[in-house]
């Protein structure tokens, strides 16, 4: 089989490269065969780790809940703050 097969082909998503070496079966493998193989894998699995970790901070980009009302709170006039100081004192009732 060769190493070579293990790496990642051109324009092949980190997803389908590690379907393709997934589906691998290690009956015919040498040692060197299968270590290549599981350094592949291994290596496959960081690539799919970090696209996700880097997709979820760009996911981020739009501020939290609080960070959004932190901003509207600094919006406020002094009045509007001191009824939303007192809203929040009594539980933030519905309505209120």
């Amino acid at each position: 089989m060769g190493e070579a097969n293990f790496t990642q082909r051109d324009g092949e998503s980190t997803a389908a490269w590690l379907a393709r070496l997934q589906k691998v079966g290690l009956g015919g493998l040498t040692r060197e065969e299968r270590a290549a193989l599981l350094g592949a894998e291994q290596a496959a699995r960081g690539q799919a780790g970090q696209e996700r970790r880097d997709a979820e901070a760009l996911g981020r980009a739009e501020p939290t809940p609080l960070e959004q009302a932190r901003g509207a709170y600094r919006r406020l006039s002094p009045a509007e703050r001191e009824q939303f100081i007192l809203w929040l004192a009594r539980g933030a009732p519905e309505g209120g």
